[in-house]
């Protein structure tokens, strides 16, 4: 089996909500989405999610590396040189961490469906189901709490609260979720690179 071509699509994204977090108010997001396909009719997908922050990279690199180094590296090769690719692709200064998780992904993902498999079980996963967040943006207090009431009484037990603008007022809102709602939820709270050291 040989991967055929390498296709992707690029997916602007606005969200439902949009949110404010400590360097910025996001709205939308661009995704790339990655196929990879073999000469067997499988097909392997990973997703790109670039943030200039966070990876110093935007969609259009991501675009750039596949047409690029990625297809270099990949077309007409065996799918299944996991440990080979990846170490090429940690060790490639033309391949950023965007598009080398994306990489990792569709290549897991070509194994998982070669072995019939879900992929949380290939990389040895055992659970029906695991815990996740809800995401709270930057608001004033009581629009804050007031969200965290309505996410609560959804069902959702982990809340994520995003800060790092004003220490100050990110105390006042983590006590008065406490204060208000109580102690039957868990808190994350996500600075985005908001505070200093």
């Amino acid at each position: 089996m040989r991967i055929q071509s390498l296709e992707y699509k690029l997916l602007e994204l606005k969200l439902a909500v949009p949110y404010q977090i400590a360097y910025e108010t996001i709205s939308s997001c661009q995704n790339v989405i990655l196929r990879l396909v073999t000469d067997s009719g499988l097909v392997g997908y990973g997703c790109a999610a670039p943030d200039w922050e966070v990876t110093r990279e935007k969609a259009g690199d991501i675009l750039l590396q596949i047409e690029g180094p990625i297809t270099d590296l990949l077309k007409g090769k065996d799918p299944f040189q996991l440990g080979k690719y990846m170490q090429e692709i940690k060790s490639s200064e033309e391949i950023g961490s965007s598009a080398r998780a994306m990489l990792d992904s569709a290549l897991y993902d070509l194994l998982a469906r070669k072995a019939g498999l879900p992929l949380y079980k290939v990389l040895g996963g055992y659970r029906s189901q695991i815990p996740t967040s809800i995401t709270i943006g930057i608001l004033p207090l009581e629009e804050t709490v007031e969200m965290a009431r309505k996410f609560i009484g959804q069902g959702f037990t982990i809340l994520k609260l995003k800060g790092g603008i004003n220490l100050e007022e990110d105390l006042e809102k983590v006590h008065k979720l406490r204060e208000n709602l109580g102690s039957g939820f868990a808190i994350r709270f996500d600075a985005n690179q908001g505070y200093t050291a």
